[in-house]
């Protein structure tokens, strides 16, 4: 199974949210501090999964999100930095376009599940 990670980015504080491939959420948005100890609270709520089954996703917001990105990177998960025009525009494909930190998180998570799915399972491109 694989983990989607959506991080909302901040300069103290970032939220996170956990999904699976199918969209299910398996930590909703939680805040973590841009610190160590902050790091390691993030780190435990996903300690239990293979690395192998994890995406974690940052929007690009200025330079606060490499502190973290570097050290997950450092740790051997799989991080990808999301231009956020990208996820603005699919935020706004839902009815209700909420803009909090705790949403956020959950946007770039379903947002990563999204194009991973599509990455994953291709049209067929058989005749018939």
């Amino acid at each position: 199974m694989t983990y989607y990670i959506g991080v909302d980015i901040a300069k103290f504080v970032h939220y996170a949210c956990i999904i699976d491939h199918l969209g299910e959420v398996h930590q909703t948005s939680f805040p973590f501090d841009n610190s160590a100890d902050g790091f390691q609270l993030f780190l435990s709520k996903f300690s239990s999964y293979d690395k192998g089954d994890v995406v974690i996703g940052f929007e690009s917001t200025a330079h606060y999100h490499e502190n973290l990105f570097n050290f997950l990177s450092g740790l051997g998960f799989h991080c990808e930095l999301i231009n956020p025009i990208l996820t603005k525009r699919f935020r706004s494909l839902n009815i209700r376009d909420v803009k909090t930190d705790s949403a956020d998180a959950f946007t770039i998570a379903t947002f990563l599940a999204f194009n991973h799915h599509k990455e994953n399972n291709p049209p067929s491109m058989s005749v018939n």
